[in-house]
């Protein structure tokens, strides 16, 4: 009934809705629109690569990624070792979880063959009561009890008060986090994120930055002595100021507050300094230096007698920078 009345005149719209029923019809029947599943000759695939399985029926793909059938839950056409399919259901694009587990599921790619290939990875979350067990946001995920990112679990002091402020940030009612790392003696329920690695609570400020040592991802926050929670601004690129001092990745610049300022291309002035990312560029004549808009050769800067690269003279041949 329904569809005699969707082919009813006029003629020009009936022609339309034949052809997208049409089209979407195989899709209804055998596929799962653009998660990846289809089924060919009676055979299950993902992204044109056959499903080994130990059942032939019923097999359904439930969202995107992750499907199941009566003995196990899948992610991009494998199946989940210990995972029960009757129960199995996805909660994101990430996490899923049956009556007994949970899991986080993802892709990952290697070294040259980053372009080429995409590799399924799906953890068991440790420890997980899955019927309590829910998503946040952002790849955090918790049950009662524990706080997991990304299926690894993450020690909280209050899980019930538990916000993610941003990325890099997070707080519960006790402490401040920077990538889920406590901050020492801060103060949970005033901490708050300024911008650019900057945080705050009523006591203090905070700078948090990370890197790289020897293959192992280093994390660091410090305190910055006496700087101002009530007048502390981030100015971008690292840069910061209150209503004392400027400063530069946590680190005090200068007392010349009123003269400072920051710059394109990592470059800050004062009326008598020159600073590329925090640090004095020797030699430069303040009353005349300008970043460039367009670079001149390798130049991104200059001043009355000569010109600047990433803070370093650029010699007059351009050939290299060199120091001042």
């Amino acid at each position: 009934m329904i569809l005699a009345m969707m082919l009813t005149p006029p003629p020009a719209p009936m022609k339309v809705v034949f052809t997208l029923l049409a089209c979407l019809l195989p899709l209804l029947l055998s596929g799962c629109g653009d998660s990846g599943y289809e089924k060919r000759s009676g055979v299950w695939h993902y992204d044109d690569q056959p499903i080994r399985r130990k059942l032939a029926e019923p097999f359904k793909p439930i969202k995107g990624a992750f499907a199941r059938d009566a003995e196990v839950g899948y992610y991009r056409g494998s199946p989940i070792a210990e995972s029960d399919g009757p129960t199995f259901e996805p909660l994101d694009d990430h996490y899923a979880r049956d009556k007994l587990n949970a899991y986080f599921c993802d892709t990952y790619r290697k070294g040259q063959e980053v372009y080429t290939h995409k590799y399924s990875r799906v953890i068991l979350l440790e420890g997980v009561a899955p019927g309590s067990f829910r998503v946040l946001k952002d790849r955090y995920a918790r049950d009662d009890t524990k706080l997991f990112f990304e299926g690894g679990h993450v020690p909280v002091k209050d899980i019930n008060t538990f916000e993610i402020l941003s990325s890099d940030f997070q707080r519960d009612r006790v402490t401040g986090y920077y990538m889920r790392r406590p901050i020492p003696d801060s103060d949970g329920s005033t901490f708050a994120v300024i911008d650019d690695g900057y945080s705050k609570d009523k006591a203090g400020i905070y700078y948090s930055s990370h890197d790289r040592d020897d293959g192992a991802m280093r994390y660091k926050t410090l305190r910055i002595a006496g700087a101002s929670p009530a007048s502390f601004v981030a100015k971008g690129a690292g840069y910061a100021v209150d209503a004392q001092q400027a400063y530069h990745s946590g680190k005090v610049l200068t007392q010349d507050v009123a003269s400072f300022k920051v710059l394109p291309s990592l470059y800050a002035r004062t009326s008598a300094v020159i600073y590329f990312d925090g640090k004095p560029v020797v030699g430069a004549d303040a009353a005349t230096f300008a970043v460039l808009e367009q670079r001149d050769g390798r130049a991104d800067a200059k001043d009355a007698r000569v010109s600047y690269q990433r803070g370093e003279r650029v010699v007059p041949d351009g050939s290299k920078p060199a120091g001042g």
